[in-house]
């Protein structure tokens, strides 16, 4: 009974976003910042709604099958020693298997079901953002219908993708910028010192 409730409070903004003039998905995904080995997003994504706004592109496995497996992409399967459909994989310190490998461009590197992230991250019932895909809107009625869009949204953050991208810059990223800096000293460095010689 507790899931079913979870996934009405989950499916209440979607369902909401869906009936907005113009939105044809709504998918409800929490997100998750890593930083132990290497700087990951993990998603937690509801498979439906998230494969309908662009369709995974399978390169081998397939779907979810159950509450702890994990979709990855192309380029998370190459690191390392290589990665296969099948293998168990550690994830916020539990074991998942494997069920597919993807075409990279879907937003994170792995993916795993909604519910198995909220209950592993304390945020059962909840979505860190709602990605979602709109019908063309024709340029008269843009005006009118991005006011009568934030009717219903009050208390809710919505940003056009190109804001949310422009969150990911090196400054937001602790010690980061340093690193940039040490490592742009070091090129000039190293080209001053080439063509000194060179002269």
């Amino acid at each position: 009974m507790k899931r079913r409730e979870r996934r009405a409070q989950l499916g209440q903004a979607a369902g909401f976003l869906r009936g907005l003039p113009h939105v044809t998905v709504a998918a409800p995904v929490i997100t998750n910042f890593s930083m132990t080995n290497s700087l990951e997003i993990l998603y937690g994504i509801d498979y439906t709604s998230y494969d309908a706004l662009k369709p995974f592109r399978f390169l081998s496995g397939g779907r979810f099958q159950g509450p702890y497996d994990v979709i990855v992409d192309d380029i998370w399967a190459r690191t390392g020693n290589g990665h296969h459909v099948g293998e168990t994989v550690t994830i916020l310190n539990h074991a998942f298997r494997i069920c597919g490998i993807v075409e990279n461009g879907k937003g994170g590197r792995r993916f795993i079901p909604i519910d198995t992230m909220g209950a592993l991250t304390g945020s059962e019932g909840k979505a860190t953002v709602d990605h979602i895909s709109r019908a063309t809107v024709p340029p008269t009625r843009r005006r009118s219908s991005r006011r009568s869009n934030r009717q219903g949204l009050q208390g809710y953050r919505v940003q056009p993708m190109e804001d949310i991208i422009a969150l990911y810059t090196p400054s937001r990223f602790p010690g980061f910028d340093i690193a940039l800096r040490v490592g742009d000293l070091d090129c000039r460095d190293r080209g001053f010192l080439v063509i000194f010689q060179t002269m």
